[in-house]
């Protein structure tokens, strides 16, 4: 259990990136995440909330910010695509615990709004996950 816990944290803290299109304005944005399942692990909220300081050259390369986002967590991205404001993306982690597989889109609602879905599930298991994010900019400048 402690394994799939990581594994949905190293999640969350992926969908609360939203460097993911040329259209979105560099700063500081604000991340909404609401999961929904039956098995979250104890001590884990259903609602988290985190920031994130986006630089110019992350919100203009889109594909390059998705592979990253997810290769920096040791997942293997299956594939990503962009069909207009929407960004699709399938990736798989292994962990101590077994594999991970995740599968998710985007959509760019405008430059300073961005909604997220994603839905978890583990191998030799029936547990799955959704997640839905909320990205909102919240100025130009960054907290540290």
């Amino acid at each position: 259990m402690k394994t799939r816990h990581l594994l949905i944290a190293a999640m969350l803290g992926m969908t609360a990136v939203p460097a993911w299109a040329g259209d979105i304005e560099p700063g500081q944005w604000k991340s909404t995440t609401t999961i929904q399942g039956d098995n979250i692990p104890p001590g884990m909220s259903r609602e988290r909330t985190d920031t994130e300081c986006i630089t110019t050259e992350e919100a203009r390369d889109l594909e390059a910010a998705v592979r990253k986002n997810f290769t920096d967590e040791g997942c293997e991205v299956v594939q990503s695509s962009r069909d207009g404001d929407t960004i699709s993306y399938q990736f798989s982690c292994q962990g101590q615990g077994g594999a991970m597989e995740a599968r998710g889109s985007t959509t760019i609602q405008d430059s300073r709004h961005m909604t997220s879905t994603m839905t978890t599930s583990y191998a030799g298991d029936d547990t799955e996950l959704a997640m839905t994010t909320e990205d909102e900019w919240v100025g130009e400048t960054c907290e540290e």
